[in-house]
């Protein structure tokens, strides 16, 4: 089934992953940004009092 669907074994799935992880690391590719990928949270200006 993994053929007909053209969808690689979880063994080739892994040995993709940690090449790409170890380029990162490495320093062989750029990471992204975190402004990319990370949204700030919005801090509200009211301000609750007991």
């Amino acid at each position: 089934m993994l053929k007909r669907m053209k969808i690689p074994t979880l063994q080739e799935r892994r040995k993709a992953n940690k090449l790409i992880f170890y380029k990162v690391v490495e320093g062989l590719v750029p990471a992204l940004p975190s402004q990319d990928f990370l949204t700030p949270v919005r801090q509200s200006k009211r301000r609750v009092t007991p």
